[in-house]
């Protein structure tokens, strides 16, 4: 019987050494989705901090583009300025070219006028001259 026990306890003993070597898998594995784990909350800690730098960037970008949209506002009515300011240019410039010409015209009334009477001078100091000399 002392056999018999002993085979009991020797197939007892390889049994408890069996499931410890099953549970030493199982922790092993457990180590491993341990890392695992750890590697997916670092790799999950870094997606939340380039999640953050995005929101920024794109809090930036907002600001940026809001400031363009009031910009771009304006820019009809610069060009509305720009245009009226065109249109009073080329009409100051007709404008002098007509005033141009009335001047010129008028100058050219008064140098005939002033040639005539220079004409007349003339004459008028010639029967001047001859009436001394009688």
């Amino acid at each position: 019987m002392d056999g018999q026990i002993l085979q009991q306890i020797l197939k007892k003993l390889d049994s408890i050494e069996g499931e410890q070597r099953e549970m030493k898998q199982i922790l092993g594995k457990l180590d491993s989705i341990e890392n695992e784990q750890a590697g997916m909350s670092h790799k999950l800690q870094s997606i939340e901090d380039e999640q953050k730098d995005m929101k920024r960037e794109q809090q930036t970008t907002n600001q940026r583009l809001r400031k363009i949209e009031s910009l771009v506002v304006d820019i009809p009515l610069v060009r509305q300025a720009a245009l009226e300011t065109l249109d009073v240019s080329k009409r100051l410039e007709s404008a002098q070219v007509s005033l141009e010409r009335k001047v010129a015209s008028q100058l050219h009334t008064h140098e005939f006028g002033i040639d005539i009477l220079n004409r007349e001078q003339l004459s008028v100091k010639t029967e001047i001259e001859k009436l001394k000399r009688k």
